[in-house]
């Protein structure tokens, strides 16, 4: 993602995407930051509702990368943990509904985390790509697409 976002402006990283894309690239970024930020604060609780919209890391790339340089090494240290510690979490399922309180796994949530993620890395490369961006080789590809990918081509 820091690779991706080097090669923007502010004004590619916080413009409009392409048309029907939601949101720019810098809201995308934020937005995952958002959630690993709330993973590597767990010992806090883990809470991803709680964001921060409209802040300089969405705006600036130069902010983004600062903050992706932060959270890589803050993941790195909560790499040392034990992914079976157990985690509470409220979730919000319904706009009119009470949050519904879940338990889970700090290993369980990483992977939710590295998902999302991707998911939101794979909006990130098609709207860098219709500003005629150059995008990293299967960028916003899920691992089990890779995989896909690989055992079709030696297939062939």
């Amino acid at each position: 993602m820091s690779e991706l976002v080097a090669g923007l402006s502010d004004e590619q990283f916080a413009g409009c995407g392409a048309a029907g894309a939601k949101g720019s690239i810098g809201a995308h970024v934020r937005h995952t930051l958002d959630h690993v930020s709330a993973l590597v604060r767990v010992s806090e609780g883990l809470d991803y509702e709680s964001r921060e919209r409209g802040t300089d890391v969405e705006r600036s790339v130069r902010m983004a990368r600062g903050r992706i340089d932060e959270l890589v090494a803050a993941l790195l240290k909560l790499g040392d943990e034990d992914g079976s510690r157990p985690v509470r979490f409220a979730a919000a399922v319904d706009v009119d509904g009470p949050d519904v309180e879940l338990e889970s796994t700090l290993g369980r949530e990483l992977v939710f985390v590295l998902g999302h993620t991707i998911h939101h890395n794979a909006f990130i490369a098609s709207m860098a790509r219709s500003m005629g961006v150059a995008v990293p080789e299967r960028f916003g590809w899920a691992p089990s697409t890779i995989r896909a990918a690989e055992r079709a081509a030696c297939a062939r």
